[in-house]
């Protein structure tokens, strides 16, 4: 729609507002797309216009007199005709990749970032602040958040290189504070309530303000999670204390550094703060680092955000206006393998002799969190003392032997009655990400970066087959008894026929999609040990089933609302266990209309879940604790002394588990 007389035809309505609102636009003169802001007048309330109409003209003097590598710039700006009413505009670069807030709804930060990059995200919004705080007069942002911070992807970046460009923008209620006073009064308390400083909340705006609400939002992009749960009520900045960023995801920080710096730059005290945003973000790098130190190998989850976009596309769209479009042709897809019950792990080294069969240590009832538990009576029947951390377990379908990927080595496979078989150390397989097992227990599939490869452990060699794909982020990945392959890539949850002599050609076949539209960007599926069923859960806590035959069926979809930490199957296939973030785990028939069991309240939030062959549901704590029972039981009652990773032998009553506080010792245990 385009107004005679006017430059700027609009195109489509990004981002509606109360007061504004944010079009995609094109530039009649050079024929580029922009975004226009337009602000949008209250027909009944002239009162109320005059006042908007001064905020958005300071609006954009104050984005006019901003030039920084990381402030949107202010292409143009004027008056336009909106709902029979004049009003003002501005207009600048268009984003097509959106905001911070955006992008985090399909590949979550705290997921799919390393904490460095996390870290360098922070520092580039912290110079943009710093930016305008050292302006004169000074600019108070006042409304610091993801949804204020444009983005541009940076294609292909390693775990330690830069992974997006930030851009601050929306001036709309920023402030302009004079170097004489210490702070400013406004009017109004306005602004966004989840990041809102506690002065703010008072009516007075600081520098430190924008500081705090960085670490707000910091908090949120290193953990998913936010320090205050603030709701409708503001005031909850003012009393409530934050809670640290280790108390909010374990998993993923640890270190005593970050709490520090994060409950720091909190301070109810605008005072207590940092003396500057940068000198903030910058605490905030070196505690990054430290905890990097701490680890021997960090986590590095790579982040593509542009993940599935078709070769053609590319070829015709330029790089800084790709859009995920998540339909991908075969050869254009990445997996990770990730069997259902073990995501995140620990490591493995050459074992020791085996130590002798002895029983549990751990005598009398413990107790974790409060609760009594008693010990399992489980032997231990091998150990292994492992050189670096363990990326995941999976036992053969046979039960014999395991496989193990690790952190900067070679995957290896172990016997309680064999030697250590490590694979050849060589590029293809070395720092493989996940893995699992073929039918037959010949062939082992790696996932490693963009590729899946298939070790024939008979011939001690790689087969031909390599299937290479540009998404660098796989959810999940698993290989059924029938020889069917489940991917889920992006949105779309994939199925390829994988049979033994299709691993000797080197093309993929064609596969078949599975996924519906309420598919999250993350979650974990796995298949029935009959194979005739693929069950996912998401980060939307959406609980999905698919029934394979002749014709593949959708059998259901329940939402549950809670994040879906993991899903196992019993051996005979008659029910699955489902591990939820609320700390709780539920158990399904197989046709998922009846619930058998429900355990709620656990001590602490389950990393993972696995079922014996004797119907026994073991439930790995974040605690560091792993619990068990049967489906009758009200709630598991024993536990045992290992963490991390746990799960049982498809064939026997064995389970393998990373010892409790020794995170490189791997042992067996059987009754």
């Amino acid at each position: 729609m385009l107004m005679a007389g006017e430059r700027y035809e609009r195109i489509d309505l990004l981002y509606p507002g109360n007061m504004s609102e944010v079009w995609l636009a094109r530039d009649m003169r050079t024929h580029q797309e922009v975004a226009l802001k337009i602000l949008k007048p209250v027909i009944e309330d002239d009162q109320l216009n005059h006042k908007a109409q001064e905020r958005f003209q300071r609006e954009i003097k104050i984005a006019r007199s901003l030039k920084h590598q990381h402030i949107l710039p202010l292409l143009d700006s004027g008056w336009t005709h909106y709902n029979q009413r004049k009003v003002p505009f501005l207009i600048s670069p268009y984003m097509p990749e959106r905001s911070l807030a955006y992008i985090a709804k399909k590949q979550a930060p705290w997921q799919y970032w390393t904490l460095a990059q996390t870290g360098d995200a922070i520092m580039q919004a912290a110079q943009s602040l710093w930016y305008l705080h050292t302006r004169q007069p000074a600019i108070i942002h006042g409304d610091v958040k993801p949804g204020n911070f444009l983005v541009r992807v940076v294609r292909g970046a390693r775990p330690t290189q830069r992974c997006v460009e930030l851009f601050l923008f929306d001036f709309g209620i920023a402030h302009l504070k004079d170097v004489s006073v210490e702070y400013i009064e406004v009017s109004d308390v306005i602004g966004t309530y989840q990041y809102m400083a506690p002065e703010q909340v008072n009516q007075r705006a600081y520098c430190a303000s924008d500081q705090y609400s960085l670490a707000i939002m910091a908090c949120w992009m290193l953990t998913g999670r936010f320090p205050i749960n603030v709701g409708a009520n503001p005031l909850a900045h003012v009393v409530d204390p934050p809670l640290a960023p280790s108390q909010l995801n374990a998993e993923r920080i640890f270190s005593s550094a970050i709490d520090a710096v994060i409950l720091r730059a909190l301070a109810k005290d605008p005072e207590q703060r940092f003396p500057t945003v940068l000198a903030f973000a910058q605490s905030l790098q070196q505690a990054i680092e430290q905890q990097a130190s701490e680890e021997t190998t960090a986590r590095t989850i790579s982040v593509d955000l542009a993940l599935d976009v078709l070769p053609e596309e590319r070829s015709r769209v330029p790089e800084a206006t790709m859009h995920p479009r998540y339909t991908l042709p075969p050869e254009q897809m990445q997996f990770s393998l990730d069997p259902i019950d073990i995501r995140e792990g620990l490591v493995l080294d050459e074992p020791i002799a085996p130590a002798p069969v002895k029983a549990a240590t751990t005598s009398g009832r413990r107790e974790i969190s409060g609760r009594l538990y008693t010990p399992l009576a489980l032997q231990t029947l091998a150990q292994f003392d492992l050189p670096a951390r363990l990326r995941m377990l999976s036992w053969q379908p046979q039960g014999e032997i395991l496989a193990c990927a690790l952190y900067g080595e070679p995957p290896c496979i172990l016997s309680r009655n064999g030697p250590v078989e490590h694979l050849p150390r060589v590029s293809q397989v070395e720092d493989t990400h996940e893995l699992c097992w073929s039918p037959d227990g010949r062939i082992l599939a790696l996932s490693k970066g963009g590729e899946v490869r298939f070790w024939d452990r008979v011939e001690q060699r790689l087969l031909p087959l390599v299937m290479r794909f540009q998404a660098r982020s796989i959810v999940a990945f698993s290989w059924s008894s029938t020889w069917n392959m489940a991917l889920w890539v992006g949105e779309r949850v994939v199925l390829y026929a994988l049979p033994l002599h299709q691993l000797h050609i080197p093309q993929p076949p064609l596969p078949v999609t599975l996924s519906r539209e309420e598919m999250s960007g993350s979650g974990v599926l796995c298949w029935s040990p009959d194979g005739k069923r693929l069950v996912a859960g998401t980060r939307s806590g959406h609980l999905m089933c698919w029934r394979i035959g002749q014709r593949i069926e959708f059998l259901y979809d329940q939402v549950d609302g809670e994040i879906v930490r993991g899903i196992s199957w019993a051996p005979d296939s008659s029910f699955y266990a489902v591990a939820f973030r609320d700390n709780r785990v539920e158990g399904w028939e197989r046709s998922g209309q009846q619930r058998i069991f429900q355990w709620s309240n656990l001590p602490s939030l389950p990393r993972m879940v696995s079922i014996a062959p004797d119907g026994r549901v073991a439930v790995v704590l974040n605690s560091q604790r792993t619990l068990f029972g049967f489906p009758g039981e009200l709630a598991p009652l024993y536990t045992l002394p290992v963490s991390f990773q746990a799960t049982w032998s498809p064939t026997r009553i064995e389970l393998a588990a990373l010892d409790e506080g020794n995170d490189t010792r791997l042992t067996i245990w059987g009754g």
